[in-house]
This record gives C-alpha cells, structure tokens and sequence, in this order.
C-alpha cells in the first residue's frame, strides 16, 4: 500500500516540478530552475524505477497509479503557472499610473 502511495505521490511531484522548474527556466531564474532540476532528476529516477518494477512485476494497479500521477502533476502545474501569471498580470495592472 506505502509502494503505491509512493508510485503516485512520487509522480505528481515530479510532473509538477517539471513544469515549474520550465517556467522558471523561462523566466531565466537561474538558482530556482538549478534548485528544481535537481529535485527533479531525483524524482525522475525514482518514479522510472517504481514504474518499470510495477509493469515487470505486471502490478497493472502501480502501472495505473503512476499514469495518474503524472496526469495530476501536469494538471497542478499548469494550474500553478496559470495562477502565478495571473497574479503578475494583475499586480502589474494595480502598479499603473494614470
């Protein structure tokens, strides 16, 4: 049950920090995106080799756990992104003189 928690968990991290780390890259932020990349190489051998050993042990529920977990991450970091521009946009707006 923990391993399975583990798959998931391990999965939304690493999706989300993926794509907060390529904002920040973007934004050309250097100690945040070295920050996330390494936490996110990390995350990724960990969730590699939760998935291969769930999918060669055909444990089709970790396989499915870890499909989730990646679709959740993508969700929550793109959320993330989008709040996060919309709070710049909006704090540039309240700055404007006129």
């Amino acid at each position: 049950m923990i391993g399975y928690l583990l798959i998931f968990i391990s999965q939304l991290a690493f999706n989300t920090i993926r794509l907060i780390g390529i904002k920040h890259g973007n934004d050309g932020d250097m100690k945040e995106s070295l920050i996330l990349s390494l936490i996110m190489q990390t995350l990724w051998l960990t969730t590699n080799y939760l998935g291969v050993v769930s999918l060669l042990n055909k444990d089709y529920f970790g396989v499915a756990l870890y499909l989730l977990g990646g679709l959740f991450g993508t969700y929550i970091g793109i959320k993330y992104i989008r709040i996060k521009k919309y709070k710049e946009e909006k704090w540039k707006k309240s700055k404007r003189i006129f």
